[in-house]
């Protein structure tokens, strides 16, 4: 949890003043975001490895191929939402892209308790 507390931060401050800029060919915030994503799985594989976090998916085996969704859909999203709504030109704006993300995770919650009867 502390990992999620403070990446969007570390994030943040990684970013360059200039949306423009480049690193190693690829975009500043697409190469940070691809970074700090693949750097959060490498995190997750020791913590699993020390027994500190365990996965309850068994095609989850520490293997490249397994961590490819935990690394899409785990990771890079967030950092790529953090990406999508610094870059909105207002402050209204900024602020829609976490509540509408938010809103998307309260009524698929809502679907999967209400209306699939889903148990997590």
């Amino acid at each position: 949890m502390f990992m999620f507390g403070i990446a969007g931060i570390v994030w943040f401050k990684c970013l360059g003043p200039d949306p423009r800029a480049r690193i190693l060919g690829l975009p500043d915030r697409w190469f940070w975001a691809v970074g700090f994503s693949s750097f959060a799985v490498v995190v997750e594989h020791f913590l699993n490895q020390g027994k500190l976090l365990i996965w309850d998916y068994r095609w989850w085996n520490r293997g490249i191929p397994a961590a490819i969704p935990i690394f899409l859909f785990g990771y890079l999203w967030l950092f790529l939402a953090a990406k999508f709504a610094i870059e909105r030109p207002s402050l209204r704006a900024k602020f829609m892209v976490p509540a509408v993300l938010c809103g998307i995770a309260v009524a698929l919650n809502l679907i999967g308790f209400g209306g699939l009867g889903l148990v997590y």
